[in-house]
């Protein structure tokens, strides 16, 4: 379920820069850091909330010298998100470990119960989507101030 954000090509823009690699490296990581956090942010301000672990389960990681970006939920801290995310159908449930099912209020124990399944509550696509004008502007910026440095105007 991680968003990936990754730039093609700059292998070979870098051959052609020369002296302007490690301006372009650094400007490159510093577009992709502040991406990947924007889209984080959102995906946190959008996913559902009931204790907020879901929430904290949030991640980034800028890896390739800021050639690749992630924003991933970690499911060993919330196992339920790609739930949210992506719904599940309907579904029967069983017993593990007895025989049969039973919480307070129920009426009896149950060998089994059906599950309706739940919609979609997206969070992680959405943010993706409404960060996309701020990171086309991040590197935008980041390779506008490459050029300059390259000419010699800054």
């Amino acid at each position: 379920m991680p968003v990936v954000i990754q730039i093609k090509g700059l292998e070979e823009l870098e051959a052609g820069v020369g002296a302007g690699v490690v301006e372009m490296q650094a400007a490159v990581k510093g577009a992709m850091t502040a991406s990947v956090n924007t889209v984080m942010i959102k995906a946190r301000e959008l996913a559902p909330y009931k204790t907020g672990t879901l929430r904290r389960s949030i991640y980034t990681e800028v890896t390739e010298g800021g050639l690749r970006g992630m924003v991933a939920q970690d499911t060993n801290i919330a196992p339920y998100g790609p739930m949210l995310e992506f719904g599940t159908a309907p579904h029967d449930i069983y017993p593990v470990n007895k025989k049969a099912l039973y919480w307070a209020g129920a009426s009896s124990p149950f060998r089994h119960v059906f599950h309706p399944g739940i919609s979609p509550r997206p969070f992680m696509m959405p943010a993706l989507q409404e960060s996309t004008d701020k990171i086309i502007a991040y590197f935008k910026v980041a390779l506008d101030k490459v050029v300059l440095t390259m000419s010699g105007k800054l």
